[in-house]
C-alpha cells in the first residue's frame, strides 16, 4: 500500500484512540517503514514482546506529579489513563482530578453541588476525536451527624449519633481544550446501610449510556443510565442474591450489556 493509504489508515486509529504515542512531527513527516512499524505496535505489541525478549521491556516512560511534596498517595486513590494517553483520571482522599500527561499538569478537578462528599468511583469516556471526556461520577454525601436511638434493655438512649449518607451519581462531559466541565444530569441513589464503606462498583460509559453497581448487602443491584434522555432505570442479578461472594464485571459491547460473575466458595 502507498504511504498516504497508511497515514489514512493510522489516522483513524488515532480518532478511535488507539494510538497512545503519536509520532512528535506528525504522520506526514514520518517514514513509511516507521508507519507500518507502528501499525503492527497496535496489533503486535511492542518488540520487546517477541518471543526474543520474554519479558516485557520499558521504552518510554513519563513521571507524573499530581501531588504535592507534602501530599502522600492514599491506599483509596484511583487513576485510570484515558485511550489516547493525554489525560489521567485520579482520585485522592474523595477528589477527582484530571491531569494531563503531556504537560504534567491540573487540567481539571471536579466541583459537586454538596457541602461535603466524596468521589468515590468513575469512569471515563473520550469523545469528539479527543476533545472532550464524558464521565460517571459515583457520589457519596456526607451530611451532619442525626441522632441515632439505642436500646440497652428497657433503657433507650438518643445520645449515640451517626453520619447521614446519601448516593449520586452524576454524568459529567468535560472540554480537555477549555478545560471546563458542565454536569448532564444528576440521579440520586439509594442511601447507603450503615457500615457499607464500598458503595459503588463497575462503573462503565459507552456512547449514550452508563452504568454503575450499587452495594445493597451484596445484592447486586445495577443503575442504567441514558445520557440523550437523562433517564435511569435499576435492575438486580435475581440469579445471585443468594451469593455473597461474587465479582461482577460490566461491558458495554454493540449495543449488548454483557455482565460477567466470578463466584467463590
Amino acid at each position: 500500500m502507498s504511504k498516504g493509504v497508511w497515514i489514512a489508515l493510522l489516522s483513524n486509529l488515532n480518532a478511535q484512540h488507539f494510538i497512545d504515542r503519536v509520532p512528535a512531527q506528525g504522520f506526514q513527516e514520518v517514514s513509511l517503514n516507521a508507519l507500518i512499524s507502528l501499525a503492527k505496535r497496535i496489533a503486535e505489541g511492542p518488540q520487546s514482546w517477541s518471543r526474543c525478549n520474554p519479558s516485557p521491556i520499558i521504552s518510554h516512560q513519563i513521571c507524573l506529579h499530581p501531588l504535592s511534596q507534602d501530599q502522600s498517595f492514599a491506599f483509596t486513590d484511583k487513576a485510570k489513563l484515558l485511550p489516547g494517553g493525554r489525560f489521567l483520571f485520579f482520585t485522592h482522599l474523595g477528589r477527582l482530578r484530571c491531569w494531563s500527561v503531556i504537560d504534567d499538569r491540573l487540567v481539571w478537578e471536579y466541583q459537586g453541588q454538596w457541602d461535603s462528599y466524596q468521589v468515590r468511583e468513575f469512569a471515563a469516556e473520550v469523545v469528539e476525536s479527543g476533545q472532550a471526556g464524558v464521565v460517571i461520577i459515583g457520589i457519596c454525601v456526607i451530611e451532619a451527624l442525626l441522632p441515632m436511638c439505642v436500646f440497652y434493655f428497657f433503657c433507650v438512649s438518643s445520645s449515640v449519633n451517626r453520619r447521614s449518607s446519601h448516593r449520586f451519581v452524576e454524568i459529567v462531559r468535560l472540554d480537555f481544550s477549555r478545560e471546563i466541565s458542565h454536569s448532564i444530569f444528576v440521579h440520586r441513589a439509594p442511601d447507603m446501610f450503615p457500615g457499607d464503606d464500598n458503595p459503588f462498583s463497575s462503573p462503565q460509559i459507552c456512547g449514550d449510556f452508563a452504568i454503575i453497581q450499587l452495594t445493597q448487602y451484596l445484592e447486586n443491584e445495577f443503575l442504567l443510565l441514558r445520557l440523550s434522555t437523562k433517564s435511569c432505570c435499576s435492575f438486580a442479578m435475581e440469579t445471585l442474591r443468594s451469593v455473597s461472594n461474587t465479582s461482577l464485571r460490566v461491558l458495554f459491547f454493540d449495543g449488548h450489556l454483557l455482565l460477567s460473575a466470578r463466584l467463590s466458595n
